[in-house]
Parts: structure tokens; sequence; C-alpha cells
């Protein structure tokens, strides 16, 4: 692998690289003393806590498992597809434009035996420059995560592939003791840091904060305190609950996932639950918010149980376009967007 990056951070952090470090010694004490607990007890933007009803999903689980259904039941629930979006953003630099960004969210990879090598065979087959990884890799909460690193590793060694490079954030399934094997594995965790990539002559900066869901962990202002106001940003965040920040900070691109597009949904795509702090029509696709686009991925994986209707697992490879609107026509649209949002 070929990466020409810089991974941005504060001079305080350069002493010390531990993951702890780079999140900040609070946040990281703070994310740790709930690493683990029921979810319906975080510090973050839960919209109503259905993590209650985990221990009884858990049993259903093992009930399936003993019935002997539970992996073909997996296996049919992270069927992947592969879906590629055109995104359009303003100011894109000649060496940005036509960069193609592989996003893979809520791998869940601990929850359906050799999804790993399924997810590695498949990306194998896709044309992509850098890949980021939107948190929860794995499906527990706690417990040994020795299992999502064996399924984890055939993948990550495909798209160490590609020219530049893997980048994740942590989601609120996974644990801080997770970043350092992954990263050993080639991937770079942003923990609320910013890494800009040399495309040509110019580059692309990606963005990442820990998870803003259940832990509250996020630092925002961090993670974008590196990043020029004049070069093309990728922001990835676990779940859609930061969006309006992101695009008062400027961000031209939110890319989260965390609701599974809803994973148990209605004819035509409609979520019967989000699971998020923001309106449902940032909840799975793309969408934009005043002058930032976004996509929130419907995942990969599953939560619960081992079942999808009406709305498939995805694999996204984003390819990013120059704008090319008139700026009175970017700023109508901008005007529109932002009412919906304060209406919704």
């Amino acid at each position: 692998m070929t990466s020409d990056l810089v991974l941005e951070t504060t001079p305080s952090l350069l002493v010390d690289q531990t993951p702890e470090s780079r999140l900040g010694l609070e946040r990281a004490a703070r994310r740790r003393e709930l690493e683990g607990k029921p979810q319906f007890f975080g510090d973050g933007r839960k919209w109503i806590p259905f993590q209650m009803m985990d221990p009884a999903l858990r049993i259903a689980r093992g009930v399936l498992s003993l019935a002997g259904v539970y992996r073909p039941l997996a296996s049919r629930a992270t069927k992947i597809n592969v879906v590629e979006n055109e995104v359009y953003l303003r100011g894109v630099k000649p060496g940005v434009e036509g960069a193609r960004i592989l996003h893979l969210s809520d791998l869940h990879i601990d929850g359906s035996p050799g999804l790993g090598k399924r997810l590695a065979e498949a990306c194998a087959e896709i044309d992509f420059d850098v890949a980021v990884l939107t948190g929860d890799l794995r499906l527990e909460i706690k417990g040994d995560f020795t299992p999502v690193l064996e399924e984890l590793a055939p993948l990550i060694e495909v798209l160490n592939g590609c020219e530049h490079g893997v980048f994740a954030i942590l989601g609120n399934h996974d644990e801080l003791d997770m970043v350092a094997p992954i990263e050993s594995m080639g991937a770079t965790y942003l923990l609320n840091e910013s890494c800009g990539i040399e495309m040509g002559y110019d580059q692309l900066y990606l963005a990442g904060v820990d998870d803003a869901h259940f832990f509250g962990t996020d630092d925002i202002d961090s993670s974008l305190q590196q990043v020029p106001a004049d070069e093309t940003c990728l922001f990835l965040c676990h779940s859609p609950d930061l969006i309006q920040e992101a695009a008062e900070k400027y961000c031209d691109m939110y890319l989260c996932g965390h609701t599974h597009g809803g994973q148990i949904c209605l004819p035509g795509g409609k979520p019967i639950v989000s699971n998020a702090s923001v309106s449902r029509r940032f909840c799975t696709g793309p969408w934009l918010l005043g002058g930032m686009r976004g996509y929130t991925s419907r995942g990969i994986g599953f939560s619960g149980i081992p079942f999808r209707t009406h709305c498939d697992a995805e694999l996204i490879v984003h390819v990013i376009k120059r704008e090319r609107r008139g700026s009175q026509r970017l700023l109508c649209e901008e005007i529109a967007e932002q009412e919906l949002f304060d209406d919704a």
C-alpha cells in the first residue's frame, strides 16, 4: 500500500500517541466507564432507548442458533449490495475530483460467521481510492472481541490494497481497546482527529469524531482544527446526530451509519424505527443540509435478530464530482433545506 497522508493532531498529542491521549484523557475515561454497560445509560444523543431490548434479543439469537437457523438467516440478512453514489461538492479541486470513497458501516461482523471473507471478496472486485469504516464493527457491546479481529483480517488486507488507505471511527458497539489491534492491521482510526490525503497536487481531508449517540465523547472542533477552510472535507461520524453542527462548520460531506436504514422497514424502505435524534429523512441514503451533502448508510450487518426487510445491506462507493451550479441557486437550495430541518 502506498499512502501519502499526514495524521493531523494537536501538538500536545505528539509525545504520547496512545488511543487514550489521542481521544483526550477525560473523554477516554468517560468512554471506558460506559463501555459494556446497557446502552440506555449513556451520555450521548439517544432518541429512544431501544437498546433496552438487547438482553431479550440476545436470548432470541441463542434460540435461533439452537434451532439451526441462525447462520442461514444471518447470511441472508447480510447479502452484499454495491451502490455507487455520485456526489457533487462545491470547490472540489482537480486532484480530488473523481476520487472514489468506499464506505462501509455497521459491519457487526462477529454476528455473521464468514462475513469478513465475503466482504473481502466483494471489495476485491470494487475500484476505490480510499476506504472509510463508520463504526460498529462488532455486534456485542462487551466481552472478548477476538472474533471481530479474526473476521476483519481478510477484509482489512483487501482494503489496504487501495492507493490511499483505510480510515475508521468508533461506534457505540465498539470499544477503545479495539483501536490498537485494528491499527496494527493497517487501518487508521480518527479519534476526534483529521487526516490529509494527497491526491495529485491537491488534498482531500477526512475528519472523524468519536461516538455521539451513546458515549457522547465526540469533539467536532478538535476533529476540524487542522482542516484548511479551502480544502474538501469529508466528516465521519457513526450516527447522523451531529449533522446540524457539521453543516454549521462548513463540512462538505457527512458520512455515517448507525440507523441500519431502519433494518426492518415498510414497503418502499420507510423505517419503522430510525434510532436517531434527527428527522427520518436523514436516516437513510443521500441527503442535503444547507451546503453539506450527506449519506447515511443502511450498513452491512444487523442488530438484534438476523433479519432485514425492505432495507438491503449495502457497500457504497461515493464518487466525488465538482459542483457546477450557480451561487444563487445554491443559496436558495440551502435556505430551503435549512427550513425543512428547522421544521422537522
